[in-house]
């Protein structure tokens, strides 16, 4: 990754989402009443009394760390660091009436180096930069007057808020290897002498979070504030090997969608929990034909799950069908948790849409739904119901 801004880093599925919060009338007003609750807040105060100021006579390498990264904050209010008592690795950033506070445990302080603490530091102070102090989430879920839709639009816009603010830390510690480290203190608690962290390995345990969440066929996620860190570590190390731009932030959305409420119900919408059956049914609809066109193969591809070989699968050739249907019936028995009605109609309809992508569906392609309808426990007048509509 080369050097770049703080601005250049931020994370567009995020800034989206902040922007729609802002927006929303409802939102707005509370966001209102936060404010003129801030500015009543005893922050500064609390930590004048109960936390260590930091200055460079009595914390010179956390005051070094605080000056060298306070050239990201343009403008604005004045920067005072403190350390407050606290065995874990913490930290946070709050805006006070004439100040901006950032707080670092004495944990933090005391198991990471200077590089790995700047790294803790750069993502708080990305949330400073991004504006996310202008939406203070907890305030808003403890409010008691969200509905679930908005509800579920402020636990998005905190998790993909901490892939800016870890974008943020990367920026500003310049290394993949010490992000890593200080996650995996933070993770863990461990504080070796000499530990690194390999990233890939790190993120590695993503694939397997997967893997299990979706076979279990859990979607309560969306309650989380933050997200799991395999998955940032996943999306850092995206952004480290594309830097900013539309690559990795495409790639972001389908890690954090893992997390996000159910989809709204349309066919096409993309949801992780269903992402293999409509990857290998269609692929196994698609070759009813024996003609892979290059508009199907694109669908395809932009359907497959992580785990999928996209490019073996959708060159065809004999046995791919059968192999089709196969991973299929795989997908049918690893998950732990029934399809509801929901999920098999979105199962069957997205199957349908990519098969009617280029005309209409051949008899090939209809006796290849009624299969897969029967493997998911579909009648075959269902499925021809659901074709017809």
């Amino acid at each position: 990754m080369q050097t770049t801004s703080l601005q250049k880093a931020r994370f567009t599925g995020e800034l989206a989402l902040h922007e729609q919060i802002l927006a929303d009338e409802l939102l707005k007003r509370e966001l209102h009443r936060a404010e003129i609750l801030r500015q009543r807040s005893m922050m500064r105060a609390r930590l004048l009394s109960e936390a260590v100021r930091v200055n460079v006579r009595l914390l010179p390498n956390v005051a070094q760390s605080f000056a060298r990264l306070s050239r990201h904050i343009e403008g604005g209010k004045e920067i005072e660091a403190y350390v407050f008592a606290e065995s874990e690795i913490n930290a946070f950033v709050s805006e006070g009436r004439s100040h901006l506070l950032v707080g670092v445990s004495s944990g933090a302080v005391s198991a990471l180096s200077s590089e790995e603490l700047e790294f803790v530091i750069g993502h708080e102070l990305g949330h400073a930069v991004y504006g996310h102090l202008d939406v203070p989430a907890n305030h808003l879920m403890a409010s008691g007057n969200l509905d679930l839709e908005r509800a579920q639009l402020v636990r998005s816009f905190q998790r993909a808020s901490e892939v800016s603010a870890d974008r943020a830390g990367l920026t500003c510690c310049g290394s993949l290897e010490v992000a890593a480290n200080a996650m995996f203190k933070t993770l863990c608690g461990l504080n070796i002498p000499g530990l690194k962290v390999d990233p890939v390995e790190f993120a590695q345990q993503w694939e397997h979070l997967v893997a299990e969440v979706v076979d279990m066929g859990r979607r309560d996620q969306w309650q989380l504030s933050h997200p799991f860190p395999p998955l940032r570590m996943q999306a850092l190390l995206s952004f480290w090997r594309h830097g900013p731009g539309p690559t990795a932030d495409d790639e972001v959305r389908r890690l954090l969608a893992l997390m996000d409420a159910q989809p709204a119900q349309r066919a096409d919408a993309e949801d992780p929990f269903l992402a293999r059956f409509l990857f290998w049914g269609s692929l196994y609809v698609t070759l009813a034909n024996g003609v892979m066109t290059q508009e199907k193969r694109a669908r395809l591809t932009a359907l497959a799950p992580a785990s999928a070989d996209v490019a073996d699968a959708v060159r065809g050739g004999a046995g791919a069908a059968d192999l089709a249907l196969q991973r299929f019936q795989e997908a049918r028995r690893s998950r732990r948790t029934k399809l509801s009605a929901a999920e098999l109609h979105r199962v069957i309809g997205g199957l349908i849409g990519v098969a009617r992508e280029d005309g209409p569906l051949t008899e090939g392609e209809v006796l290849r739904l009624r299969r897969l309808g029967g493997e998911l426990g579909i009648a075959p007048a269902a499925v021809d119901m659901m074709i017809a509509n």
